[in-house]
Protein backbone atom coordinates (compact mmCIF):
# COMPACT_ATOMS: atom_id res chain seq x y z
CA UNK A 1 0.00 0.00 0.00
CA UNK A 2 1.64 3.22 -1.09
CA UNK A 3 0.09 5.07 1.86
CA UNK A 4 2.32 3.13 4.25
CA UNK A 5 5.64 4.32 2.80
CA UNK A 6 7.37 6.94 4.91
CA UNK A 7 10.36 9.21 4.80
CA UNK A 8 10.20 9.66 1.04
CA UNK A 9 10.55 5.96 0.32
CA UNK A 10 8.55 4.50 -2.52
CA UNK A 11 6.15 1.72 -1.64
CA UNK A 12 7.58 -1.76 -2.15
CA UNK A 13 5.86 -3.78 -4.82
CA UNK A 14 4.09 -7.10 -4.55
CA UNK A 15 5.94 -9.63 -6.62
CA UNK A 16 5.67 -13.30 -7.44
CA UNK A 17 9.02 -14.99 -6.95
CA UNK A 18 9.45 -17.94 -9.29
CA UNK A 19 11.78 -19.79 -6.91
CA UNK A 20 9.35 -19.65 -4.00
CA UNK A 21 5.85 -21.06 -4.01
CA UNK A 22 3.01 -20.50 -1.60
CA UNK A 23 1.24 -23.38 0.07
CA UNK A 24 -1.98 -22.33 1.81
CA UNK A 25 -1.35 -18.68 0.94
CA UNK A 26 -2.18 -19.48 -2.71
CA UNK A 27 -1.06 -16.10 -4.03
CA UNK A 28 2.69 -16.59 -3.75
CA UNK A 29 3.07 -12.84 -3.33
CA UNK A 30 5.94 -11.31 -1.42
CA UNK A 31 7.00 -7.74 -0.76
CA UNK A 32 9.85 -6.71 -3.06
CA UNK A 33 12.31 -4.06 -1.87
CA UNK A 34 14.47 -2.60 -4.64
CA UNK A 35 17.50 -1.54 -2.56
CA UNK A 36 17.20 2.03 -3.85
CA UNK A 37 14.03 3.68 -2.57
CA UNK A 38 11.48 1.18 -1.22
CA UNK A 39 10.68 0.72 2.46
CA UNK A 40 7.75 0.91 4.88
CA UNK A 41 7.50 2.92 8.09
CA UNK A 42 7.02 0.64 11.08
CA UNK A 43 6.37 1.47 14.73
CA UNK A 44 8.93 -0.53 16.72
CA UNK A 45 8.59 1.34 19.99
CA UNK A 46 6.60 -1.50 21.56
CA UNK A 47 9.81 -3.60 21.69
CA UNK A 48 11.92 -0.95 23.45
CA UNK A 49 13.17 -1.70 26.96
CA UNK A 50 11.63 -5.18 26.81
CA UNK A 51 12.36 -8.69 25.59
CA UNK A 52 11.40 -9.24 21.95
CA UNK A 53 11.33 -11.77 19.13
CA UNK A 54 11.58 -10.88 15.44
CA UNK A 55 10.94 -13.53 12.78
CA UNK A 56 11.64 -12.76 9.14
CA UNK A 57 10.83 -15.04 6.21
CA UNK A 58 13.25 -13.86 3.56
CA UNK A 59 12.60 -15.22 0.10
CA UNK A 60 15.52 -13.83 -1.86
CA UNK A 61 18.12 -11.13 -1.52
CA UNK A 62 20.73 -9.49 -3.69
CA UNK A 63 23.58 -8.72 -1.37
CA UNK A 64 26.74 -6.96 -2.34
CA UNK A 65 29.62 -5.58 -0.39
CA UNK A 66 27.71 -2.92 1.53
CA UNK A 67 25.09 -2.87 4.28
CA UNK A 68 21.74 -4.31 3.25
CA UNK A 69 19.34 -4.08 6.20
CA UNK A 70 15.95 -5.79 6.31
CA UNK A 71 14.47 -4.08 9.37
CA UNK A 72 15.45 -1.53 11.98
CA UNK A 73 15.53 2.14 12.83
CA UNK A 74 17.46 5.32 12.30
CA UNK A 75 20.23 6.41 14.67
CA UNK A 76 18.81 7.48 18.04
CA UNK A 77 21.96 8.94 19.59
CA UNK A 78 22.36 5.87 21.79
CA UNK A 79 24.10 2.51 21.53
CA UNK A 80 20.68 0.97 20.94
CA UNK A 81 19.79 1.71 17.32
CA UNK A 82 18.30 -1.44 15.74
CA UNK A 83 19.56 -2.71 12.38
CA UNK A 84 19.07 -6.28 11.15
CA UNK A 85 20.29 -7.66 7.83
CA UNK A 86 23.49 -8.14 5.92
CA UNK A 87 26.79 -6.32 6.33
CA UNK A 88 27.96 -8.14 3.19
CA UNK A 89 27.42 -11.48 1.44
CA UNK A 90 29.07 -13.44 4.26
CA UNK A 91 27.86 -11.57 7.38
CA UNK A 92 24.32 -11.48 8.80
CA UNK A 93 24.18 -8.63 11.29
CA UNK A 94 21.92 -8.02 14.31
CA UNK A 95 22.95 -4.64 15.56
CA UNK A 96 22.09 -2.25 18.31
CA UNK A 97 24.46 0.40 16.94
CA UNK A 98 27.88 -0.70 18.21
CA UNK A 99 26.44 -3.53 20.35
CA UNK A 100 26.24 -6.15 17.63
CA UNK A 101 26.01 -9.84 16.79
CA UNK A 102 27.52 -10.98 13.49
CA UNK A 103 26.91 -14.43 12.03
CA UNK A 104 29.40 -15.63 9.42
CA UNK A 105 28.38 -18.93 7.76
CA UNK A 106 31.34 -20.97 6.53
CA UNK A 107 30.38 -20.63 2.87
CA UNK A 108 28.59 -17.26 2.81
CA UNK A 109 24.97 -16.93 1.73
CA UNK A 110 23.67 -18.40 -1.53
CA UNK A 111 20.90 -16.69 -3.50
CA UNK A 112 18.01 -16.91 -3.99
CA UNK A 113 17.67 -19.20 -0.98
CA UNK A 114 14.62 -18.73 1.27
CA UNK A 115 15.57 -18.27 4.93
CA UNK A 116 13.67 -17.98 8.19
CA UNK A 117 15.61 -15.68 10.54
CA UNK A 118 14.54 -15.68 14.20
CA UNK A 119 16.04 -13.17 16.61
CA UNK A 120 15.24 -13.50 20.32
CA UNK A 121 16.26 -11.06 23.06
CA UNK A 122 15.28 -12.09 26.58
CA UNK A 123 14.89 -9.88 29.67
CA UNK A 124 18.48 -10.66 30.74
CA UNK A 125 19.75 -9.27 27.39
CA UNK A 126 20.64 -12.72 26.06
CA UNK A 127 20.38 -12.83 22.27
CA UNK A 128 19.76 -16.01 20.28
CA UNK A 129 19.88 -16.06 16.47
CA UNK A 130 18.20 -18.93 14.63
CA UNK A 131 18.45 -19.73 10.93
CA UNK A 132 15.79 -22.11 9.58
CA UNK A 133 15.06 -23.37 13.10
CA UNK A 134 18.65 -23.97 14.24
CA UNK A 135 20.61 -21.82 16.68
CA UNK A 136 23.54 -20.26 14.81
CA UNK A 137 24.74 -17.69 17.35
CA UNK A 138 24.24 -16.51 20.95
CA UNK A 139 25.62 -13.70 23.08
CA UNK A 140 24.72 -11.25 25.84
CA UNK A 141 24.00 -7.69 24.71
CA UNK A 142 24.97 -4.58 26.67
CA UNK A 143 21.36 -3.39 26.94
CA UNK A 144 17.80 -3.81 25.76
CA UNK A 145 16.65 -1.52 22.96
CA UNK A 146 16.17 2.13 23.85
CA UNK A 147 13.62 4.39 22.18
CA UNK A 148 13.73 3.85 18.43
CA UNK A 149 13.54 6.63 15.85
CA UNK A 150 11.90 5.96 12.49
CA UNK A 151 11.32 2.20 12.58
CA UNK A 152 11.30 0.69 9.09
CA UNK A 153 11.12 -2.53 7.15
CA UNK A 154 13.22 -2.53 3.99
CA UNK A 155 15.68 -0.06 5.50
CA UNK A 156 17.63 0.60 8.70
CA UNK A 157 20.26 3.10 9.71
CA UNK A 158 19.84 4.69 6.26
CA UNK A 159 20.75 1.48 4.39
CA UNK A 160 18.14 -0.10 2.11
CA UNK A 161 17.34 -3.79 1.60
CA UNK A 162 17.37 -5.37 -1.87
CA UNK A 163 15.25 -8.52 -1.86
CA UNK A 164 11.89 -10.14 -1.20
CA UNK A 165 10.24 -10.65 2.20
CA UNK A 166 7.25 -12.97 2.59
CA UNK A 167 6.43 -12.28 6.24
CA UNK A 168 7.79 -10.45 9.26
CA UNK A 169 6.48 -11.21 12.75
CA UNK A 170 7.46 -8.98 15.67
CA UNK A 171 6.55 -9.85 19.28
CA UNK A 172 7.23 -7.81 22.39
CA UNK A 173 8.17 -10.94 24.30
CA UNK A 174 10.83 -13.61 24.19
CA UNK A 175 8.90 -16.49 22.62
CA UNK A 176 9.31 -19.86 24.33
CA UNK A 177 10.72 -22.69 22.22
CA UNK A 178 7.26 -24.28 21.73
CA UNK A 179 5.87 -20.89 20.63
CA UNK A 180 8.82 -20.27 18.30
CA UNK A 181 8.51 -23.73 16.77
CA UNK A 182 4.78 -23.11 16.33
CA UNK A 183 5.55 -19.96 14.32
CA UNK A 184 8.13 -21.88 12.25
CA UNK A 185 5.52 -24.57 11.51
CA UNK A 186 2.98 -21.90 10.55
CA UNK A 187 5.47 -20.34 8.10
CA UNK A 188 6.56 -23.68 6.60
CA UNK A 189 2.94 -24.83 6.20
CA UNK A 190 1.88 -21.54 4.65
CA UNK A 191 4.80 -20.92 2.28
CA UNK A 192 6.53 -24.20 1.46
CA UNK A 193 5.02 -27.04 -0.51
Amino acid sequence: NGNNATGGGAAPSLATNSTFTAGDAASGQVVRFDGASTYFGLNLNYITNSPYTIIILEVAATIGSSQNYIIGSEYNGLEQTLHIGYQNDSDFHWGQYADDMDYYPSSGFSYPTPRIWELKMDGSKNQTLYLNGSVVDTRTANSLLGPLVGGEIGRAFGNLYNGDIAETIICNTNLSDPQRIGVENYLFNKWFE
